[in-house]
């Protein structure tokens, strides 16, 4: 099987959830039947709300440098994070080995229109605007604030995220919900629409060309 080199970070428990998420998306009998793969997990890598928000350090740089740290032995690369696929073109020519488009791979599954959760980069850039036709919730702060928490560990506004997706829902004509922020993947909304885990989907996609079976 290819051997997956996935660059995580960004955040370190979004990493976590989607090592999970691919062993929970692979049908195995044996532990040793797993996909192989390798972590790398920098989390000192340059925000990318404040690359943009208040134009400091690029992340691309130190992606490029932690992808370069291993793709000589892996097959191909994954960077579980949505935002960082803003600079999907830049860091691609500058490493060696393919690298999984999770926007693409995520768009493929979805119904339109999606209320998209992410975070800033994602939702203010718009990354999944040409894919799909996309709804934001008004209050978009919540949305950010959730994140930062999640990033920590922490679920201090999920319930208060959950009352504004419920009344978004409610009151507008949307298909499904696309997390597109891989902090929000263990996050149950109470709705009776489709919700879409962009790690989820990923981590899918990543079994399948590993040349695993997926559940």
């Amino acid at each position: 099987m290819k051997t997956i080199g996935i660059i995580g970070g960004m955040g370190p428990y979004a990493t976590v959830d989607f090592f999970r998420n691919i062993l929970d998306s692979t049908k195995v009998t044996k532990d040793f039947e797993h996909i192989p793969l390798v972590i790398h997990n920098d989390a000192t890598v340059p925000s990318r709300t404040r690359a943009i928000l208040y134009n400091e350090e690029s992340p691309v740089p130190r992606t490029v440098e932690n992808i370069q740290s291993i793709q000589d032995i892996v097959d191909f690369i994954v960077l579980p994070c949505n935002s960082i696929h803003y600079w999907y073109n830049d860091i691609s020519s500058k490493i060696e080995k393919p690298w999984l488009n999770m926007l693409e791979i995520v768009s493929s599954v979805l119904k339109p229109p999606v209320l998209v959760l992410g975070s800033y980069v994602t939702m203010e850039k718009g990354l999944y605007n040409k894919y799909a036709e996309t709804h934001y919730l008004l209050n978009k702060n919540i949305v950010y604030q959730s994140i930062e928490h999640l990033k920590l560990g922490r679920n201090k506004k999920v319930e208060e995220l959950n009352d504004e997706v419920k009344k978004y829902v409610s009151e507008n004509d949307v298909n499904t919900i696309l997390l597109a922020c891989t902090e929000l993947t263990n996050i149950d909304f109470d709705v009776d629409i489709p919700v879409i885990d962009s790690s989820m989907e990923y981590a899918k996609a990543c079994v399948a060309i590993s040349g695993g079976t997926v559940k």
